[in-house]
């Protein structure tokens, strides 16, 4: 029997972070309780660097009011790195300002607190509970789902407020339709149409054939 392929976006690499951005705008039906909260996205795929390593954030969040900065790690799997959740716990105001990844309206605000937030598919919470239970990892994990979405774990120092809803949304939008683990008819059914028009001259279409032959 044939294994089902979910569509674009929906695989569960992307959901997490699909979800994310969704619960930060207030995508589809979704509701916004990050939004809410004054954060709003300022990067994906953003270099941090700390003293224990180097890191590339998944997302980077911001807030001005009670100024703040999250650092997202979008997790497909059921499990978290030691390793790579103590560099994220190792992050700070400058370390993220100098791999060019803060937000130039926080550069001269003081106080600006930074936390690390792990998201995962609803689907693994208990296996994600688990890994960082296992690895002694103290961070806020969030899930996304279907239906639903929990943030838990927050400190009440990190002025970020958990919460647990319901929505009818379905799975987030797809703003992030493929990525590395997308299955390869995918990647090229989205990838090379965009190659094609980049390829093609001013004023004229090209066809596929054409452009991969």
């Amino acid at each position: 029997m044939d294994s089902v392929v979910p569509p674009a976006g929906h695989g569960p690499s992307l959901i997490p972070c699909n979800g994310l951005i969704a619960l930060a705008r207030g995508d589809g039906l979704w509701p916004r309780p990050l939004g809410d909260q004054g954060l709003q996205i300022h990067l994906f795929e953003a270099p941090v660097f700390t003293e224990v390593g180097n890191i590339t954030a998944d997302a980077v969040l911001y807030r001005l009011e009670s100024p703040l900065v999250v650092l997202a790690e979008c997790k497909g799997g059921r499990n978290v790195s030691a390793l790579q959740a103590r560099r994220y716990l190792s992050a700070n105001v400058e370390g993220i300002f100098a791999a060019g990844s803060l937000p130039s309206t926080l550069r001269d605000r003081d106080g600006t607190r930074v936390i690390a937030v792990f998201v995962g598919n609803e689907t693994h919470r208990s296996d994600l509970e688990a890994s960082m239970t296992q690895h002694q990892i103290q961070a806020p994990l969030l899930t996304v789902g279907r239906d639903g979405a929990r943030l838990t774990g927050v400190e009440p120092s990190s002025t970020l407020d958990a919460f647990e809803l319901a929505h009818q949304g379905g799975l987030a939008p797809a703003r992030f339709p493929i990525d590395q683990l997308s299955p390869a008819e995918e990647i090229r059914e989205l990838v090379v149409p965009s190659l094609v028009a980049a390829q093609a001259p001013p004023g004229r279409d090209r066809g596929c054939r054409s452009a991969v032959s």
